[in-house]
């Protein structure tokens, strides 16, 4: 029975794979797809910048099966069965789309055990470890007509999408059902003179690289008093987002609005803030990036903070 099933599977990738070799084969555009679901939102964000960047750069029509979990917060992508680049409409089923990205997984890690073979390869993003390999990797797609990704892109800084800013905030315009949570922290602050964001990252950052980024609230709550010394002559206010609840009396010596989970609201709140404050985080970043928004990326180490220490991208 298992083997029945694996055959069933194979032959089901040999057709999906056949569509969309065809397919390029016959259009004016190479084509990139994003075959792998790759950690939060702030990380499939990231990676989706990469793929706009490389499809206005290299006359690309990319495919972002990675955004899979998140499309529906996006006006653009949640039209599109496909999550295509330069953004298209086309009908939505759920199932079709899944089993499709299921394909896509597959016939990728299937592609990562060959060679690149005219024009067709697979890459593990992952292997990406310096600015060498990444100029290889943007010379590989541009040359393919045919390109699979896995993995992730560590270590690149948002400034390379500088040249693509508007294009990036364009196509992640976000659903108009979500304005009222966007806008409620800035709203409860607007008493305000300043608003800083506090990004708290705990979760998966107590064992990820072993807790090299994990800050206890007692710490992020130190930076703030540092943070409201600065800009003593103002009233401020703190929008905190976190991905866990927290005890809210480490807070009371400040004024400030609390909200946890909600990612995508988050998101764009702390992208509506005047300064933003976190560990270093693709979450983070992209508030940091998408609202222009200067950031002071945090440690352990709690000292006096300046207004040159907030960085622009």
């Amino acid at each position: 029975m298992r083997a029945k099933l694996d055959m069933f599977f194979v032959f089901i990738d040999l057709v999906v794979f056949a569509f969309f070799f065809l397919w390029q084969k016959t259009s004016n555009r190479k084509f990139l797809i994003l075959c792998d679901t790759y950690g939060n939102i702030g990380n499939q964000l990231y990676l989706s910048c990469f793929l706009i960047k490389w499809s206005e750069e290299f006359n690309l029509l990319t495919f972002n099966f990675g955004l899979i979990r998140n499309q529906h917060y996006f006006v653009k992508a949640k039209e599109d069965l496909l999550l295509r680049y330069p953004a298209s409409k086309s009908f939505h089923a759920k199932n079709l789309q899944l089993q499709l990205a299921a394909c896509m997984h597959r016939i990728s890690l299937r592609l990562l055990k060959l060679k690149e073979a005219q024009g067709i390869q697979s890459i593990d993003l992952l292997e990406i470890k310096s600015e060498s390999d990444f100029a290889s990797l943007e010379a590989k797609i541009e040359r393919n007509g045919l390109t699979f990704l896995r993995g992730f892109i560590h270590n690149k800084p948002y400034s390379i999408f500088r040249n693509h800013l508007p294009k990036i905030r364009e196509y992640f315009e976000i659903a108009k059902s979500y304005d009222a949570q966007v806008m409620e922290p800035i709203e409860h602050l607007k008493c305000c003179d300043l608003i800083i964001g506090v990004a708290i990252r705990h979760g998966d950052y107590k064992t990820w690289q072993n807790g090299k980024f994990f800050l206890p609230t007692e710490t992020y709550q130190k930076w703030m008093e540092e943070i409201e010394e600065l800009f003593a002559s103002s009233k401020v206010g703190f929008f905190i987002a976190s991905d866990e609840e927290q005890d809210l009396t480490t807070f009371k010596k400040h004024t400030f609005f609390f909200r946890a989970g909600h990612p995508l609201s988050n998101l764009y709140s702390l992208s509506k803030c005047d300064f933003l404050v976190s560990v270093p985080s693709s979450f983070a970043g992209w508030a940091h990036f998408i609202g222009e928004v200067p950031y002071l990326a945090i440690d352990k180490k709690v000292r006096k903070v300046t207004a040159h220490d907030f960085k622009s991208w």
